[in-house]
């Protein structure tokens, strides 16, 4: 730094004069730390209000968009206005009361389940707490 002043202007003022002007703009954020996974996501804004973020490292392919007008976001995980498809059926189970998780450890291994789900606010219920913002749920439900 030169140490030398500032113009006496305002550059917030500044920038929120261009910002009006634009009608969109895109922008690739890159993200890189020690150890982790580059992160790069192509970022893009229409006025008045859509935003557009299309995944380029990691989860390639995957976009989010949100409209301002509508305050809804929406995730195409496989690319804008595409659906997943799944060539194959999943097998699921889903275990939502205490005495369905006596026998896990018997069921689990020798199934053909492709998915386990525990759903945290219907086990919680049915073993007298309040639900999902119970203190003593994460404890008892961890392996």
């Amino acid at each position: 730094m030169t140490g030398a002043p500032l113009p006496d202007r305002d550059f917030v003022s500044d920038a929120q004069l261009r910002f009006d002007a634009l009608a969109n703009y895109q922008v690739t954020l890159k993200s890189t730390s020690a150890g982790a996974q580059t992160v790069e996501v192509r970022y893009g804004y229409l006025k008045p209000g859509f935003v557009r973020m299309d995944f380029i490292r990691s989860h390639a392919g995957a976009t989010l968009t949100y409209s301002c007008a509508s305050r809804k976001a929406t995730l195409w995980s496989f690319g804008f206005d595409t659906f997943a498809r799944l060539d194959e059926v999943l097998a699921i189970g889903t275990f939502e009361q205490i005495d369905a998780t006596a026998n896990i450890g018997d069921i689990v291994p020798t199934s053909e389940l492709d998915l386990l789900f525990i759903g945290p606010g219907d086990l919680a219920t049915s073993m007298g707490f309040k639900g999902r913002g119970e203190p003593h749920l994460a404890t008892r439900t961890r392996p």
